[in-house]
């Protein structure tokens, strides 16, 4: 099936093609100021629904909590979000890929914030979730 991209008209008569961009979020985790625990997936904005259906329907997990992160096993195939060479990479096989594979728009990766991990207790000491950032006022609803 052929699809077909898209294009806008500039005021000199010629066509341009419609900005588009893929964004993929994570978060980074931290249990002291100078400790980095690891990142974790935070969110997606997709350039077209292809990408999306293959991004979460193959591949590793990518929707992995702080303690069980799938970021440096690859999944059985399609697109893995892993890290490699100290930064998260999206991997097709071994092979890093910056454009969409079916509508060619950029692949970006970005962190979207840090957040403060704190310890999740049951009877013993049970990984991390996350919590307020040291240092930081509570938000008061006053109404």
């Amino acid at each position: 099936m052929l699809k077909y991209r898209k294009f806008a008209v500039i005021t000199r008569g010629g066509y341009m093609p419609e900005e588009r961009k893929c964004v993929i979020n994570y978060k980074r985790g931290w249990v002291t100021a100078m400790l980095c625990y690891g990142d974790a997936f935070d969110g997606l904005e997709t350039c077209c629904n292809d990408f999306e259906q293959m991004f979460f329907g193959s591949g590793n997990n990518k929707r992995a909590n702080f303690g069980d992160s799938n970021f440096f096993n690859a999944g059985p195939s399609g697109l893995n979000l892993l890290h490699r060479g100290g930064e998260l990479k999206l991997l097709v096989g071994e092979k890093p890929i910056q454009y969409c594979p079916w509508c060619a728009a950029e692949i970006e990766i970005k962190k979207s914030k840090d957040v403060w991990l704190t310890k999740k207790l049951r009877q013993v000491h049970d990984g991390y979730q996350e919590g307020p950032m040291p240092g930081a006022k509570a938000a008061s609803s006053s109404q």
